[in-house]
């Protein structure tokens, strides 16, 4: 009982993290027809917990890109993501510059 209860929790979570576009084509409709099938069929319930598994590594692995890349696009998330790494190299790189040259003052010369 307590395993079918976590899955569905992640489910929850997963269908709000998946864009919505994704989730109205493809998950909505997916979801659908499995809870047809559980209702439908004599199978066990952890039959039933391995194909909803299954069904949220599928929408994993395909919905997930689509946060970061859209029809041929990136999409504002993706921007968001480029420009905070290229700061943060930015930032590093500046502290290693100030750490060199702060060693350097230190030293004596030959």
């Amino acid at each position: 009982m307590r395993g079918s209860h976590v899955v569905l929790r992640m489910l929850k979570v997963l269908i709000r993290l998946l864009p919505k576009e994704f989730r109205e084509r493809v998950l909505e409709p997916a979801l659908a027809d499995l809870r047809l099938d559980e209702y439908a069929s004599p199978h066990t319930r952890w039959w039933h917990l391995i194909a909803r598994g299954i069904l949220m590594i599928e929408c994993v692995r395909l919905g997930v890109p689509q946060l970061v890349w859209r029809r041929g696009r990136p999409t504002r998330l993706a921007a968001i993501a480029v420009l905070v790494i290229a700061l943060a190299s930015l930032a590093a790189q500046r502290i290693r510059y100030a750490e060199r040259h702060a060693s350097a003052e230190v030293r004596p010369h030959p």
